[in-house]
């Protein structure tokens, strides 16, 4: 069965959204451009390439309409646009609706993450890259080393790029909504967040224990790292990732690659001691996670339901691990659409995790902290997080005093 979800055109190309039995579909349809028309874009793309510029769609446009020649400019400023920036990739990076793109190589078709269409996790497109000259061009764009098996970089639109290098060739993933200094406000405002969730999380993770993150991880990432970037300043802050998205740039921050062993990880929390510890929640790596003796830790996971994630980690952990689980579990949030709290309350020898609606009780007794000074905090953070969303305030210094007014931080 075949149905088409959305159709909208990014430049002159029209990009489809379809679902066929079930599988999500990302499919981009170009208009035709006639041979005569194509040396005509070649012409302007290496006229363009020459001048080392930083290159709009807005400043192709202009050239081609103010040069005359024959042809639909808005047909040629596409194609040349296209041809200087990220080839067949252009169109997906420069669609606002998509947050990420993930080319695996030769033969496969690239991947995107979709803002609406979340439930399909990725869309396979129908762009596939069949040339290994291509790819290697797309390492020149990226500014993207040749050595090392791993590489990252920014695009002028202030995009990240990671690559990952093996035998076969290697990969590459485009994560639009990463930002060298992430705005709480911003994030908030472009994921529509629940403030009495996160006011509970930030709580939380300021007090202390571990949390699930499940859900969206693009949009919990970017949640946390905001949010953290709140806290002191001096908190040492480890994360484990497999593919980098976090960004603590000027704090004291380590990051591991998620592909190290369970030994290896083990020594290292042991002998770097870190206040916070953010990691992709790989099951291999879950005992050394759970061993490490920091204060916060944040556990991030594309399941999107309680019942998946604590089957999961408890079904997979030894008798021994899966009571030291559940002691040191303090919450579970859930980003889809919108981000879900749930606490964690601790009946005799039974673990209940329940919804939350800004119950503060469990941190108070988990604490030993004053209820009502809990709830004051509690509302505090929910007040600052609105104003600086309301306000539209993007300036740190001024986050920062606004911050002071609600927290006295």
């Amino acid at each position: 069965m075949e149905r088409i979800l959305a159709q909208y055109k990014v430049y002159s190309a029209t990009v489809t959204i379809k679902d066929v039995d079930g599988v999500g579909l990302y499919l981009v349809q170009e208009p035709y451009l006639n041979p005569e028309l194509k040396r005509t874009v070649e012409k302007f793309a290496k006229s363009l390439l020459k001048s080392k510029v930083n290159v709009t769609y807005e400043r192709v446009l202009r050239m081609v309409s103010e040069s005359k020649v024959e042809g639909d400019p808005e047909l040629l400023s596409y194609y040349v646009f296209k041809k200087v920036k990220y080839g067949d990739l252009t169109i997906p990076i420069y669609d606002e609706k998509v947050e990420r793109v993930e080319c695996y190589g030769l033969g496969i078709p690239v991947k995107v993450v979709h803002t609406t269409f979340k439930n399909y996790l990725r869309l396979a497109s129908n762009l596939i890259f069949v040339d290994q000259r291509e790819l290697e061009d797309l390492q020149d764009r990226f500014n993207l080393g040749k050595d090392g098996i791993y590489a990252e970089s920014y695009t002028p639109e202030g995009h990240k790029v990671v690559e990952y290098k093996s035998e076969e060739g290697f990969q590459l993933e485009v994560i639009k909504r990463f930002s060298a200094t992430p705005s709480v406000s911003k994030v908030c405002r472009d994921l529509k967040c629940n403030f009495d969730a996160l006011a509970y999380l930030w709580e939380g993770m300021e007090q202390g224990g571990l949390y699930v993150i499940g859900g969206n991880p693009y949009a919990t990432k970017a949640l946390m790292n905001s949010i953290l970037l709140l806290s002191k300043s001096d908190l040492k802050i480890v994360t484990i990732e497999s593919s980098p998205k976090f960004n603590f740039e000027g704090r004291n921050w380590l990051k591991v690659d998620a592909r190290i062993s369970s030994e290896d990880l083990s020594n290292f929390l042991a002998a770097s001691q870190p206040d916070v510890l953010l990691a992709d929640m790989r099951l291999n790596l879950l005992k050394s996670l759970l061993s490490c003796p920091c204060n916060s830790m944040m556990l991030f996971t594309d399941l999107r339901s309680v019942r998946d994630i604590m089957s999961l980690i408890v079904s997979y952990l030894g008798k021994r691990y899966k009571y030291l689980f559940l002691a040191r579990l303090s919450g579970i949030a859930i980003y889809d659409k919108d981000l879900r709290a749930y606490s964690v309350d601790k009946l005799r020898r039974k673990t209940v995790v329940r919804r939350l609606n800004l119950s503060p009780k469990a941190l108070a007794l988990r604490n030993k902290g004053g209820l009502n000074d809990i709830v004051e905090r509690l509302h505090s953070r929910r007040e600052f997080l609105e104003r600086v969303v309301e306000d539209n305030v993007s300036d740190e210094i001024q986050i920062r005093q606004i911050l002071r007014e609600y927290l006295g931080k």
